[in-house]
């Protein structure tokens, strides 16, 4: 006992030297406070300036061993590297921060909100929504409200473009409206960012129903938005209204706006968005018979769509091997859920064979046990009742053989059941064939019962015939037998 308790206490001291020590106050407010100019920076769509703060904090974190730090920075790396168009770089510091997330519901949140906005923009649908709906459920885990509603509407908003991609239509409205439900609820300041392509999106929507002046209203709802709180993002909005005035066949207007967006672009410089708006813009130009700037805005188109697949090449190997491992997990997972289900009953049925196996042999000993009692109990009674009878018979007999008239008395007391047995055969039977019937059972020869009674041997021959009759005795029946087998 004393080896166990001291062993144990090793352990502890172990666990104790071990065991990670708080980073020091001064460096996590430091690292901190890159963060923050790290996250403005992300909020103004800036993600130059982003990544540089998030590389600045990367090196103070794990001098100290800030683990949330760490992971915080990854975060925002790869979300600089997603805006800018780095995909495959954007996952390997998805991976790097996952490592430190340390179970963090927030932070393992964005993280996977960002792989399935790079899993939508390679096609791969189906991973894209097992991810968003996989964030969805660490986002519940959140305990401010406050933060746990935002990311809740940033995710919906996600999946609202998700729908759109998929040419879902309905679907991707309907999380519009949920994530609008979700940020009219909150405080503006805290939201503005998601207002805004909220309020883009819906636009869009009016467009495509050609209710242009709601869809103006909400274009005007963005930008006012956007300016109100010194928001740069604004190429999206812009792009979308282009689409309205070329949908109502606005050219002028509408190539106004598309290099409204493109000047936005290169302020904010997300990639991802060159291509669309290049063929926007060309598209503009070859219906004004521009054919010059048609090619000139394509072959931009064409350039950037070759940079982009080159990443998206990578990304896709990258994606696979994720997925891959994600499998192989998953079958692990599975696994080991199924072991640790599976042994626990196993054990338990270990268990309960041997609890019943036991609880059986008691019960059949304590039966065996009972039965012997019993039988010990009649043995010892059937012995007491031999003797008793032994007894009685050795008195009858004497009883017999002095002629005594009490025979019959002792006689039925010992066989109680003779004479009603004899009486039920034929009621009319006479006591005097009573008294020779018990002497007949009683195995006394003829000659024998005839000298007790001081008779013939023919005279008591004659009475056994008449028995015969009375009790319809066959005559090929020993009498004696006959009664000790009806008896």
């Amino acid at each position: 006992m004393k080896g166990v308790i001291l062993f144990a206490a090793t352990l502890l001291a172990i666990a104790g030297c071990s065991s990670p020590k708080d980073p020091p106050a001064t460096e996590v407010r430091k690292v901190d406070s890159l963060l923050e100019l790290s996250y403005q920076s992300n909020r103004a769509i800036n993600p130059e300036a982003s990544l540089r703060y998030a590389l600045e904090a990367l090196d103070p974190a794990k001098s100290v061993g800030y683990r949330k730090g760490i992971a915080r920075v990854y975060y925002l790396i790869s979300n600089a590297l997603y805006n800018t168009g780095s995909y495959n770089k954007s996952l390997e510091y998805i991976l790097l921060g996952e490592e430190y997330a340390d179970g963090d519901a927030q932070i393992l949140s964005d993280f996977i909100r960002i792989r399935a906005r790079i899993y939508t923009y390679m096609g791969l649908y189906e991973s894209a929504k097992k991810e968003f709906l996989k964030g969805l459920s660490y986002i519940k885990e959140i305990k401010q409200r406050e933060r746990r509603e935002f990311l809740t509407a940033l995710t919906y908003e996600n999946l609202s473009h998700f729908y759109a991609v998929t040419d879902r239509p309905d679907s991707s409205l309907l999380y519009v409206q949920k994530n609008m439900k979700i940020l009219n609820e909150l405080d503006e300041d805290f939201v503005y960012t998601s207002l805004i392509n909220s309020f883009t999106t819906i636009g869009k929507f009016y467009v495509a129903e050609q209710k242009y002046d709601s869809a103006g209203i909400y274009f005007d709802k963005a930008i006012q938005l956007a300016e109100k709180y010194t928001f740069s993002y604004h190429s999206r909005t812009w792009a979308y209204r282009g689409d309205m005035h070329f949908q109502k066949n606005e050219v002028d207007s509408a190539l106004y706006y598309y290099f409204k967006a493109l000047d936005n672009l290169e302020e904010t410089g997300l990639k991802g968005e060159y291509k669309e708006l290049y063929g926007k813009i060309s598209n503009a130009y070859s219906s004004q018979g521009d054919t010059t700037a048609a090619h000139e805005y394509e072959n931009k188109k064409l350039l950037i769509e070759g940079q982009l697949n080159e990443e998206k090449l990578k990304s896709t190997q990258k994606v696979l091997t994720l997925l891959t491992n994600e499998e192989k997990t998953q079958m692990q997972k599975r696994y080991f859920i199924i072991l640790r289900v599976i042994i626990p009953l196993f054990l338990l049925l270990i268990i309960f064979t041997w609890w019943f196996v036991r609880q059986y042999k008691v019960k059949y000993i304590r039966k065996e046990a009972h039965e012997m009692e019993i039988y010990k109990i009649r043995e010892q009674e059937t012995e007491k009742l031999k003797i008793r009878l032994n007894k009685s018979l050795d008195e009858i007999i004497e009883l017999v053989k002095k002629n005594d008239p009490t025979f019959m008395i002792k006689f039925q007391e010992a066989y109680p059941r003779f004479t009603t047995s004899l009486l039920a055969i034929n009621p009319k039977i006479q006591p005097s064939e009573l008294h020779l019937c018990a002497l007949i059972y009683l195995q006394f020869t003829t000659k024998e019962i005839a000298d007790s009674m001081y008779r013939s041997v023919k005279t008591i021959q004659n009475r056994k015939n008449s028995l015969r009759k009375k009790l319809d005795i066959p005559s090929d029946i020993d009498i004696a037998i006959w009664l000790n087998e009806v008896i």
